[in-house]
């Protein structure tokens, strides 16, 4: 319901596109919930305050929260690591976040 919108756990699906399998990671609040491929067409869905996606395809990597198209996880076709999806506490929106800005030495 609306009054819940703002606050609380979501729900984030990531679905490989069409094609090829798309390796994915996702953790929930900071455990592991899912580790492996993803085969053409497939989908997972976690839910929890905090959801960081890792994928080998970022580009055939769909995103849906809730009942939301996001479209693909990041327009670029090969890696793209911890992309963290958190509450804004201001609109109540889920955004994503680049934990990994700075390069590992």
């Amino acid at each position: 319901s609306a009054s819940e919108a703002g606050s609380g756990p979501f729900t984030l699906t990531v679905r490989a596109d069409d094609g090829e399998p798309v390796w994915i990671l996702l953790s929930v609040d900071d455990q592991v919930a899912f580790r492996g491929l993803l085969l053409p067409g497939s989908e997972r869905t976690v839910s929890g305050e905090r959801v960081a996606v890792t994928s080998g395809k970022a580009a055939r990597t769909r995103i849906r929260i809730g009942d939301e198209d996001r479209g693909v996880l990041r327009d670029v076709p090969g890696v793209v690591r911890e992309i963290l999806f958190t509450r804004n506490p201001r609109t109540g929106r889920i955004e994503p976040h680049e934990l990994t800005k700075v390069p590992r030495e």
